[in-house]
């Protein structure tokens, strides 16, 4: 990770919250800017950086704002910063809910009506739900003892 930021001119800022894929982040800087550092683990199916990169330009194709790529590298994305702000904060800070929940609304049904010229992976065969199932399988049935 850190030749990568060295090669590139940016230092490591802070690490940040995963997502619970097989995906890590870090807030990196330069001078005043700032970006995320992704670091994805090629050998895991539908987490190559070849595929968070074509899923953008989609989105991006599609009048959606998928985050800038600033460097690509084998298993380092450099991408744009949208901040750390999540919905229920930016209520609590007086954002209007009603506002912000137009445009979830708004993203979802662009999504819904858009036709995914990509190849996308079965999402009931992905490690995703795979791992999820875990809850399901092995630790709801400790609880109804």
């Amino acid at each position: 990770m850190i030749p990568f930021l060295n090669k590139h001119g940016w230092s490591l800022r802070e690490d940040i919250a995963q997502d619970g894929s097989w995906r890590s982040y870090a807030r990196v800087e330069k001078g005043d800017k700032t970006a995320i550092l992704m670091h994805v683990e090629q050998n895991v199916p539908g987490h190559a950086t070849a595929d968070f990169i074509r899923i953008g330009e989609w989105l991006n194709a599609i009048g959606l704002n998928a985050p800038d790529i600033y460097e690509a590298e084998d298993e380092y994305l450099l991408i744009e910063d949208f901040g750390d702000l999540s919905f229920k904060a930016a209520i609590q800070n007086g954002q209007g809910a009603d506002q912000l929940y137009t445009l979830a609304h708004e993203v979802l049904t662009t999504l819904s009506i858009c036709e995914c010229p990509l190849e996308m992976p079965n999402y009931y065969e992905s490690n995703v739900h795979k791992k999820r199932r875990w809850i399901i399988d092995y630790y709801l049935p400790t609880k109804r003892d």
